[in-house]
């Protein structure tokens, strides 16, 4: 049995005893057990004891972290060498392990070198911080663990905290970002060339790699419902670069990479397309041809291009490719309600390769049945198909005389289909409402109109909008601006799977994707490949800047 490296947080709500059991057990299978243990609590719990001031900044990119001063230093050195570890070293004797604690101090285990200052957010303006504790690792010395391990398990058994002379205050997340650094500078290119040349696949992410994967997937069509030969085709091409890939119940695929230690960004788009299907042709005019080119291989196979050349994230990249958006989005549906929330969400839809989609209305769709005696049309009373025709104009004036698609504060409506005749009439309509818009009241107001007809709601999704200022638009702005773009904010007036797993999570999320949405479902769909690749160099980036602000400005990418 190998090494296992053993998280135990610093929260009241962690069970000691629970801990140190699961870590008896590997020790009786004859595993080696590093536990990295945390002691927030205590050092909150002793500061406010002693009166000093326990102060968080957040960073330019949303992100937040503890302020350690002098003062705050001697509290965190009290806590975690005084209570955190002492506590832990006595539960884990109890339940028969011995054990040593070990601090980044200790036989110079770890040597950091402090910043000068740090950017942080006051009232609305990024400012300067000095007088920060922080730092970053420049060197461990193993052989104080005197551990013999694979590479990758060592160096992220070997952990750190933040400098010479002090502990990070969070003794955890100090040896998960060292094993960070160590692994994705070190070994994540060794690592994963191995890997896959022992199944037989050197990945590379050369510029016709990526354009081959997302061929391969305009060359197997997949309308709503009919995803699976295009699921298995993605599952298999994601092992292939690198992910551990399955598919889930409802035939999402679902694929991870990265050290998976730290913060999952979720990459989610949808495998289906609407059912007309367009030859798949790669034309002279750098172009690629085929349904689902714009909405929404080209984005997936950005994803999963992009996603492919971070297998060092310090964290986990999880690219999903959803079924059946374009109908009732059950596979995101799914996604949401089985999956954990990741700590960031990029939803992949065309927005071209400099924009940066901050929202989508909302979905109303309706039915309405009415029905009359059979009768002579000259009969002044009204028929079937005047009354369906008169609830469509009532509806329109329900909504208001600023209705409009091409608006995404104004709600706007679609006569999708009618049937009618005298005797029976039918309306199936759809509606695109903005973010807050009042669903009751428009109902309420459509029942007094529909008269002797029979009005259904068949489907409510609510819009969706964020800030501009969030992590993950900022992320992906600054991708946009090193590939010398400017970030173009936009907020369309259709809806997407972001409106779906909004209803459900809320950690900071944004869309972005390669591709002219004015080309969703037309016969001439296709994709510049130039704007292909711009946008999987992008998220590459974006991916990169969310790594470097959640670990304090540490480089993560291993491409060159």
């Amino acid at each position: 049995m190998g090494l296992t490296v053993l998280k135990c947080g610093g929260s009241q709500a962690i069970k000691l005893g629970e801990v140190c059991a699961d870590v008896a057990r590997l020790r009786a299978a004859g595993g080696q057990v590093v536990v990295v243990h945390g002691g927030a609590g205590d050092m909150e719990r002793l500061a406010r004891q002693l009166g000093v001031r326990c102060r968080r900044l957040v960073s330019p990119l949303g992100f937040a972290s503890r302020y350690t001063d002098t003062a705050m230093l001697d509290v965190l050195m009290l806590a975690m060498t005084g209570r955190a570890k002492p506590r832990l070293l006595m539960a884990l004797t109890a339940a028969g392990v011995s054990a040593v604690g070990l601090t980044g101090l200790d036989a110079g285990l770890l040597r950091a070198v402090r910043k000068k200052a740090r950017r942080a957010m006051q009232d609305g303006r990024t400012t300067v911080v000095r007088g920060d504790h922080s730092g970053r690792i420049v060197a461990v010395d193993p052989s104080v663990l005197q551990i013999q391990a694979d590479c990758r398990l060592r160096s992220a058994a070997r952990g750190r905290t933040s400098g010479a002379g002090r502990r990070r205050p969070d003794a955890a997340a100090g040896l998960r970002r060292t094993a960070r650094r160590r692994h994705r500078r070190r070994h994540a290119r060794r690592w994963h060339r191995r890997r896959h040349a022992r199944s037989g696949a050197i990945m590379t992410l050369t510029d016709d790699c990526a354009v081959s994967v997302l061929h391969d997937m305009l060359a197997i069509p997949s309308s709503s419902g009919d995803e699976e030969k295009l699921a298995r085709h993605v599952c298999k091409r994601l092992t292939e670069l690198g992910f551990s890939a399955r598919l889930d119940e409802v035939g999402n695929v679902i694929g991870d990479i990265g050290t998976g230690v730290g913060m999952t960004v979720m990459l989610l788009s949808h495998l289906d397309t609407v059912d007309r299907p367009i030859p798949v042709r790669r034309g002279s005019d750098g172009r690629l041809y085929g349904r689902g080119a714009v909405d929404a291989k080209g984005p997936l196979a950005a994803m999963i291009c992009a996603a492919a050349g971070r297998p060092g994230f310090p964290g986990t990249v999880r690219v999903v490719g959803a079924v059946e958006e374009e109908r009732l989005s059950r596979g995101g549906h799914h996604i949401a309600r089985t999956l954990e929330e990741p700590g960031l969400l990029i939803v992949g839809e065309p927005s071209g390769s400099a924009g940066v989609v901050l929202g989508y209305k909302g979905k109303v769709d309706l039915e309405y049945k009415v029905t009359r005696p059979p009768t002579h049309s000259t009969n002044p009373r009204p028929k079937a198909s005047e009354i369906a025709a008169a609830f469509w104009q009532a509806l329109l004036d329900i909504l208001g005389p600023n209705r409009d698609h091409g608006a995404f504060h104004q709600p706007a409506a679609t006569l999708r289909a009618i049937r009618g005749d005298p005797v029976s009439a039918w309306l199936d309509i759809d509606c695109r409402v903005p973010p807050g818009f009042n669903l009751d009241g428009f109902v309420t107001a459509l029942r007094q109109a529909a008269g002797d007809g029979e009005l259904r709601l068949v489907r409510y999704v609510a819009g969706a909008q964020v800030s501009r200022a969030n992590p993950a638009a900022r992320c992906l702005s600054a991708a946009i601006r090193k590939h010398g773009g400017k970030p173009r904010p936009i907020l369309k007036t259709g809806t997407s799977d972001m409106n779906t797993v909004a209803e459900r999570w809320s950690m900071p999320m944004v869309a972005y994707g390669p591709g002219n949405s004015s080309l969703d479902h037309s016969d001439d769909e296709h994709i510049e490949i130039g704007e292909y690749l711009r946008g999987v160099a992008v998220l590459g980036s974006a991916l990169d800047e969310i790594a470097d602000a959640a670990l304090g400005g540490i480089p993560i990418s291993t491409r060159p």
